[in-house]
């Protein structure tokens, strides 16, 4: 196993991440997942959260800056104004 993999299996979503992003569904509060790693990378955390497919997810691979911000990120996937 390389280093990258070994890595990866020891990435976990925060405690209370899928609760919290439930919550903020169900209150109609649009949000999205931003990350500064590549989607390969994130995949493995992604889907331990489940995402309903529609969710906007703004990685390295989507986006130009190596960390993307809030407002840069919100723009791209089109959840804000």
């Amino acid at each position: 196993m390389s280093d990258e993999e070994a890595a990866r299996l020891q990435v976990r979503p925060l405690p209370g991440a899928r609760e919290l992003l439930a919550f903020l569904s169900r209150a109609g509060v649009p949000w999205a997942i931003a990350t500064s790693g590549r989607l390969e990378s994130a995949r493995p955390v992604l889907a331990l959260l489940e995402l309903a497919p529609a969710v906007p997810v703004i990685t390295r691979d989507r986006w130009n800056m190596p960390s993307p911000t809030p407002t840069c990120s919100s723009r791209r996937s089109g959840s804000w104004a």
